[in-house]
Parts: structure tokens; sequence; C-alpha cells
């Protein structure tokens, strides 16, 4: 605004300069008072022209007309050109159209017919009027062009940043329902299955009923902190699921393991390698991958079954995860169910640059692994 101030104070000036200097000495000063009442409306409202294009245009345009009909030979065309320029990168195609035409039906009809210049202080004779005209209706219809060009360049550039952002926040709300996925799943999961031992036992063996009782107390603490801690983040804006705090990690395996076990599925947990420091991401994606495929062992498999829970450090600096149990899948077509968990797993491993695979064993149960490359949870987990 404070260039377009600048811009249209000395547009200003030079109107009334011509108003006091040059019109006397045509007409004797008759119409010096009108021109002085026509400039501030021909250069003083472009001050605004972003802010109101149009009805700025409109008004400079027929300002800088009616100033030229007081000041025969003198046609202030530079004011609505300016204009032009606004409204055809700001406003609707329609209202760029129609203020084309207008400013160029001006020009050439005051450039044809009335003897007018084609330039701010510029007198011409008869003869040349018609070319001066011509050429400045082409000067505005190049200036239309360029500014039309630049209004479809920020729509594409607009389009550009909408679809990237729709893109954004469905990931969002994919990594939202991997994660609300999980944290379910197999709380319930837990909860039913303890639910079950417990209503069986509370009779003849309170004591291992009480224990079931207790089980499903600690998982469903653990359930709504996560639960928790995932909506605090969503309520913030530009949340990240993967920066929440306190972000499920391996530290958190053996503590999945023991309710897991309580729940009275008995489960090994067994790392190899040379642990290392890793990403919050891969982390995250482990425990999610032992989390699911733990739960699955406990919806599916039929007892009695023990699960094996293997984390590899592998000598390349990738990350190996591997679940096996030795039970009968429900129908033995574990594989086969259809469900979210296997896909979420999937999705959470490829996320990452990993792959995951699933299936029966060839001696009975499923094996889960989950193989993660070395730059895991860098480049990848960030995106």
């Amino acid at each position: 605004m404070a260039v377009d101030a600048a811009v249209s104070a000395g547009m200003f000036a030079v109107l009334v300069g011509v108003a006091v200097s040059r019109h006397p000495h045509h007409s004797g000063g008759a119409h010096t008072l009108p021109m002085l009442l026509l400039a501030p409306f021909a250069s003083l409202p472009l001050t605004v022209r972003r802010r109101w294009p149009v009805p700025v245009f409109f008004v400079v345009l027929i300002a800088s007309v009616a100033y030229s009909i007081f000041g025969p030979r003198v046609s202030p065309v530079t004011g609505p050109t300016y204009g032009l320029y606004t409204v055809a990168v700001q406003a609707d195609r329609k209202w760029s159209l129609l203020a084309l035409a207008t400013v160029e039906a001006a020009v050439l009809v005051n450039g044809a017919g009335t003897g007018i210049g084609v330039n701010l202080s510029l007198a011409t004779t008869g003869k040349g009027n018609t070319v001066n005209a011509a050429f400045i209706a082409l000067v505005q219809l190049t200036v239309w062009i360029t500014a039309d060009g630049i209004r479809r360049r920020r729509a594409y550039s607009a389009s550009l940043r909408e679809r990237s952002l729709r893109e954004a926040l469905s990931e969002q709300r994919l990594q939202i329902a991997r994660e609300l996925h999980d944290i379910v799943s197999h709380a319930m999961s837990v909860v039913a299955v303890q639910a079950g031992v417990g209503s069986h036992l509370i009779a003849t063996r309170p004591d291992e009923a009480a224990k079931s009782l207790r089980a499903i107390e600690a998982t469903a603490r653990a359930a709504l902190s996560e639960t928790r801690s995932l909506l605090s983040v969503m309520r913030d804006d530009g949340y990240d699921l993967a920066s929440r705090s306190p972000v499920p990690g391996l530290d958190n395996l053996q503590a999945l393991v023991q309710r897991v076990a309580d729940a009275g599925q008995p489960v090994t947990l067994r790392v190899e390698g040379r642990p290392r420091a890793l990403p919050q991401s891969l982390e995250l994606t482990i425990y999610r991958v032992v989390q699911e495929a733990l739960t699955n062992v406990v919806r599916h498999a039929a007892p009695p079954v023990t699960a094996t829970v293997v984390i590899r450090y592998d000598d390349n600096g990738g990350m190996i995860v591997e679940v096996t149990d030795d039970g009968r899948g429900t129908g033995n077509k574990r594989s086969e169910r259809r469900g979210h968990g296997l896909a979420g797993m999937r999705e959470r491993v490829s996320l990452l640059g990993g792959e995951l695979s699933a299936g029966q064993r060839a001696g009975g149960g499923y094996r889960v692994v989950a193989s993660l490359p070395a730059e895991a949870g860098t480049e990848a987990g960030t995106r």
C-alpha cells in the first residue's frame, strides 16, 4: 500500500501540474477547475487498488476519461492501466474481461474521435491519434495478458498447495486410524480374554480371578494413557503423532509382553545383536508390529499356544522383528482373515521402506516378520 500510495501521489501531482500549466495555454484556463477536481479521482484511489480492485478501476477510468474531455489532447491512461493490471490479477475472470473491454474502448474512442493523445503529458497531432490509440490499446492488451497469466499461475500454485494439504490431512487420518486401531484392538482383546478367564474361575479359584481383574485394570489404564496422549496431540494445530509424549518404544516391549502373559498367553521376548539407539518413529513401528502380532495370537490362536518375540539388530544397521506362535489359528486361516491389523502393519513398515511377511508356519502356528532397512526412521520416517 505504501508503494501504491507513492505512485498515486505522483500521478496526482502530474495531473495537477498539467491542469495548471498546460491547459491555460490552450483554452485560457476555462476548464482548469474541473480538471483539478477530477485529478484526485483519476489517481488517489489507486492507493487501495489491491483491496477493492474493481471499484477503484472504474472510478479511475471514468475520472480519467472525463479529465481528458476537459483537457483536449491529453489522455491520462496510466491510472486505468495500473488498475487494469490489478483487476486482471485479483478479480474474477468476468470482471477482468469487462475491464479490458472498457479500457480498450475508451482509449480507441477517445484517441480516434476527440483528438486526444495517448499518454500522460503527450500532445499529438490529429494524424497520429489513431496510430497512438492503437498502440496504447496493444500495450493495455499486453498488460492484461501478463496479469491474467500471473493470476493463472497463482491459481495453479494455490491448487497445488490445497492438494498437498489434502494429501497431508489424508495421511494424518490414516495415521490416527492406525494408532487408534492398535491401541483399542490390543486392549480390548486382552480385556476380553481376561474377563472370560475371570468369569470362569471366580467361583472355584477367586485368587486367579482377581489376577485377571488386575490384568484388565493394567491393560485398560495403559490404553487410556495412550489414547489421552494421542487425543491431546490431535487438539494442537500442526500436530505430529510421532512426536507425542510418551511414545511407546522398545523400552515398553517388556511391559507389553507382561500384559499379554498376564492374560494367560505365554510370551518370550528375545533381543539379538548389538543394541543401539534408534529413531523414535522406528521404535514406535517395532512396538506396534509386536503389539498387533500378539493381539492376533490372543484373538485367533487356539490354545494351548506359546509365542516368541525376537528383536534382531542387523549387522548392516537394519532391524528384524519376528513374532511366531506354535498354535493353530482359528480355522487354520489366520493369514486369510480380513481386517485392518495386518494391513496397518504393512503400511507402517512400508512407510519406513521395509517389508512385512505373514503366514502359516510349516509345522503349525503363525509367523510375522518385519524387515526394516538401516535408514528406516530417518528420511522415510519423517515424511
